[in-house]
């Protein structure tokens, strides 16, 4: 009898990190768009600033998800939300005063402390059943969309957005703070919970000689450029949707991607029950995206007019990367050590 009861704390408290985990994503992404929206009338004058943030966020994204395997999971979630919270303010700020330097600030802190989702994403392989993770990562990775969506979608509410962000991650680190408490959370690699800059600068040295040699392993850089040349297609299609309007089918892409990659979900919850394979779902949905966009390369050409059959095959597009990408991950995460699932995600 106490051993069920403990299960189902077990099983509450899982529930309870996943929907941290979720929250968490949503606010780094959702903040991201913002901070990018919000930048844009000096992005004008400076191209430098947005390609810069996106340069700066990627081998931090790496470090600081390769800390989290090293450290605590839950300690650099908490910084990771403190930088997103603190670059919320800066750009919140910047849109009342103007002031750039509020506004490149806001960018830096968030490119190098404010990456949270690798870390929420490696947090999950720690807290979710093996035979559940590829349908979790799914529903994780819905929420990367509904952060990208939301600030798309409500543009002209760019300083409510702005506050509803900054809600949300607050109330975000005051979950993580208060609950996101698990042994493999709290405890270092090492033993230790504090850390000295001597360690902390150690590790950064070792640490981009290892993430070297982790891209360099056989089935990492395989799954690496095979994600890569995926989103590049996958940003192709959306950001259609956002700046050639002028053609009608690409006008509801941004709506049409997450109902396919919804409805993608959903279908691999179906494969999971099957035990479906990650290959085999690699394979369905790469398929699927490749016979989609035949297709809608097909229907261009000809210049139809029936925008219900390209909405039909964006959805379908977008519904074969929803079995693709959790699966890719799923694969690889299964392939690789425990401790690299920081890196993995980042």
């Amino acid at each position: 009898m106490a051993q069920i009861v403990d299960e189902n704390k077990s099983k509450k408290h899982s529930l309870l990190i996943f929907i941290i985990i979720l929250l968490a994503i949503i606010v780094d992404e959702g903040v991201n768009n913002i901070l990018i929206e919000a930048i844009a009338p000096v992005a004008q004058h400076h191209n430098w600033i947005t390609n810069a943030f996106v340069i700066f966020s990627m081998p931090f994204a790496l470090l600081l998800g390769g800390w989290s395997d090293f450290h605590n999971r839950r300690a650099t979630l908490l910084f990771a939300l403190i930088c997103i919270l603190g670059s919320t303010i800066a750009i919140w700020y910047y849109t009342i005063y103007g002031n750039n330097t509020l506004g490149i600030s806001s960018l830096a802190l968030k490119a190098i402390g404010g990456n949270a989702i690798p870390i929420g994403l490696a947090a999950l392989v720690d807290v979710t059943p093996p035979k559940r993770f590829r349908s979790y990562l799914a529903i994780a990775i819905c929420a990367i969309s509904i952060g990208s969506w939301i600030p798309i979608h409500f543009r002209p509410y760019l300083t409510d957005l702005i506050k509803f962000s900054l809600v949300v991650g607050l109330i975000c680190l005051l979950m993580t703070y208060f609950w996101f408490k698990i042994y493999k959370f709290d405890v270092s690699q090492h033993g230790k919970k504090i850390i000295n800059p001597k360690i902390f600068f150690s590790f950064f040295k070792k640490e981009i000689v290892q993430i070297f040699i982790f891209i360099g392993a056989p089935i990492v850089a395989l799954c690496f450029w095979g994600f890569f040349f995926s989103e590049a297609s996958f940003y192709q299609m959306l950001l259609r949707g956002e700046f050639l309007v002028q053609n009608n089918y690409y006008s509801f892409t941004s709506l049409a991607m997450p109902i396919g990659y919804y409805i993608g979900t959903i279908l691999l919850f179906f494969l999971g029950k099957r035990k479906t394979a990650d290959r085999v779902c690699i394979q369905l949905g790469l398929t699927c995206s490749l016979i989609s966009i035949i297709f809608i390369t097909f229907f261009n050409s000809i210049e139809t007019e029936n925008n219900i059959i390209y909405y039909t095959l964006i959805s379908l597009f977008s519904m074969g990367f929803a079995l693709f990408i959790p699966s890719i991950f799923s694969l690889l995460s299964v392939n690789r050590h425990e401790n690299e699932q920081g890196k993995i995600y980042g």
